[in-house]
This record gives structure tokens, C-alpha cells and sequence, in this order.
């Protein structure tokens, strides 16, 4: 393989775990909404999906944001040096 190739399949490679925690991020945060719409539907409180929500989502929004943030400025950092 020549470097040209190896580095397009290593950038592919990287961006793999980008689109599986934010896969992860956005399918949690479908699920707790529909956990809240079904407890809303069935007239029970909420209270359990809202707490964790309040935990998990916002956390789950940054590792993902911290891990995006780190894959772009490493490919900054590759096409500049």
C-alpha cells in the first residue's frame, strides 16, 4: 500500500467511533424522549426519565462533542504539517 491509501483508510478508520458515539448520543436521546412521551401518554410521572436525562444526556452530548472536537483538530493538524 502506498501512503496516500494507508492514510485514507486510517481516516476512515478514525471517523468510525465519531459516527458510532454519536449513534449512541442521538438514540439515547430519541429513547428518553419516547420514555417521556409514553409516561405522559399512559398519565404516570415521569420523574425517572427526567432524571436520568438531566444526567446522561448532557453527558453523553459532550463526550461526543470532545470526541469531534478532537478528530477535526487532528485532521487540521495532519493537512498542516
Amino acid at each position: 500500500m502506498k501512503n496516500g491509501n494507508a492514510g485514507k483508510i486510517i481516516s476512515i478508520l478514525q471517523l468510525f467511533p465519531v459516527i458510532i458515539v454519536w449513534s449512541i448520543a442521538l438514540g439515547f436521546t430519541t429513547f428518553i424522549i419516547y420514555i417521556i412521551n409514553l409516561s405522559n401518554a399512559l398519565e404516570d410521572k415521569p420523574s425517572i426519565a427526567v432524571g436520568i436525562s438531566l444526567v446522561a444526556i448532557p453527558l453523553l452530548w459532550t463526550m461526543a462533542s470532545v470526541l469531534t472536537y478532537v478528530f477535526v483538530g487532528l485532521k487540521r493538524g495532519r493537512k498542516k504539517g
